[in-house]
């Protein structure tokens, strides 16, 4: 939650998946990550494109990420989008958006 904004907004693949400031957000990090293994993640990005202006920056990317539940790995494509800003001296994210590819789903390793 130290990465984001005091009013940064996500935005989720489908109708209604809009979250805003750090209650909402912490709410539904904790949803989506909910019975996965804590500190077992990796991602794979194949895409990266951004720009960093002396207080703003901005970053596209698209890969897979790779997790695991109880042990079990799953890997599921993703797409981020994010813009940063800077708060005083830190930078802090402003607004994100991912994507997930529904017909795919996550699939177990």
């Amino acid at each position: 939650m130290a990465t984001f904004a005091e009013k940064a907004a996500i935005m989720g693949t489908g109708p209604g998946e809009i979250w805003e400031g750090p209650d909402e957000i912490k709410a539904a990090h904790q949803r989506f990550f909910e019975g996965f293994d804590y500190g077992e993640q990796n991602f794979d990005y194949e895409y990266s494109f951004g720009e960093v202006k002396p207080d703003t920056g901005w970053l596209m990317t698209s890969g897979n990420v790779t997790i695991k539940k109880e042990g079990k790995e799953f890997t599921f494509p993703v797409n981020i989008s994010l813009t940063a800003a800077k708060n005083g001296a830190k930078w802090v994210i402003t607004t994100m958006h991912f994507s997930l590819l529904t017909d795919q789903g996550i699939n177990e390793s």
